[in-house]
């Protein structure tokens, strides 16, 4: 670059550096704390953005709020906290502009510290920013973006959604549906069902007592100790399971199937994948089984006293007294029935 070209980059960026600092910049961070009265049994709405909401029950009937704000200039954030007819709303806004402007340096935002009573059901809203909840006894709702989410010793159910980051959900007494993106996502102890989605990221789901449903894309599928049926789906990920007392059905590709102490309900027991093996071990399920995959892979029975027929590429066995169904099918990659 010539010396004149090198000159006028640097001047243009100084031109810039110093064209950013305008009157009335602050890049300021301040706090807030409040105390706000609620009666156990009401209700929490908490908005932010750009910063992250940590919620913990206790036993007061109050709630203590500290509220972090980092603005750009004075004014920047609109905030407003009260309480009335039983809900405590808490709401911060950009003032002026959108939140999601340019900004080239630390853009405004706003974070909360709150503690509420146990019984309080739970609304929450932010983007950019980290969503903790513990000890609610009650239902709740929490919605970020690019920013994990954990939701720890619930009352009741859970409704939970992000993207680009991590969902971690753990003793939910009643429903759980958690969705996010790119991030991988965790349930264990949910004495509901368990609704599940992500993409390119692991599910792992433990301890459910109702019927959970699996899917993502370029991940895994972990799943034990589910109490109802077991569905799901993924690709380019393995699949491992235990302990299902229900139905389950089940699919991958380009990857593995382990599956065992299954039982099936009476409704049946399907696994599927491709270029990859499947390893089951039966427990409790009884049927007859169908397990298909490419001719020049094999089929390993591994139940004692049984008869095999062959039609086609399929293996067929009856095991046990059931008459469910038990699907087994891959290609390019062998199968086993213990």
């Amino acid at each position: 670059m010539r010396p004149t070209a090198l000159m006028l980059v640097l001047s243009t960026a100084l031109a810039l550096s110093v064209a950013c600092r305008l009157p009335g910049r602050m890049d300021a961070t301040r706090a807030e704390t409040l105390t706000l009265e609620l009666k156990p049994g009401g209700q929490l709405r908490a908005s932010a953005f750009n910063g992250g909401i940590s919620v913990e029950g206790w036993e007061r009937d109050e709630v203590s709020l500290v509220a972090e704000f980092t603005e750009r200039r004075e004014g920047d954030i609109r905030f407003s906290a009260e309480s009335r007819d039983g809900c405590v709303e808490i709401l911060a806004e950009q003032a002026g502009r959108s939140k999601y402007a340019i900004s080239l340096g630390m853009p405004s935002g706003v974070s909360y510290t709150l503690k509420v009573p146990t019984k309080t059901t739970v609304k929450l809203v932010s983007s950019n920013g980290r969503i903790e909840i513990r000890k609610i006894d009650g239902e709740v709702e929490a919605n970020t973006s690019n920013s994990s989410i954990t939701a720890e010793d619930i009352g009741g159910s859970a409704r939970l959604r992000t993207s680009n980051s991590r969902i971690t959900a753990s003793a939910i007494n009643g429903g759980l549906i958690a969705r996010t993106s790119n991030a991988k996502l965790e349930a264990k102890d949910v004495t509901g069902d368990a609704d599940l989605r992500t993409s390119n990221g692991g599910i792992d789901a433990k301890n459910v007592k109702g019927k959970a449903d699996a899917v993502t894309s370029n991940g895994s599928i972990v799943a034990e100790n589910i109490g109802g049926d077991l569905t799901g789906s993924t690709s380019n990920g393995r699949v491992d399971i235990n302990k299902v007392s229900g139905a389950v059905d089940l699919a991958t590709s380009n990857a593995s199937v382990k599956a065992a102490d299954l039982n099936g309900g009476g409704r049946g027991i399907m696994l599927t994948t491709s270029n990859g093996s499947i390893d089951v071990t039966l427990g409790q399920a009884t049927g007859l089984v169908e397990a298909t995959t490419s001719r020049d892979y094999s089929v390993i029975i591994e139940v004692p006293n049984v008869q095999l027929t062959k039609d086609g590429s399929t293996t067929k066995v009856k095991v046990g007294p059931g008459n469910q169904s038990i699907r087994l099918k891959t290609s390019n990659g062998k199968i086993t029935v213990r």
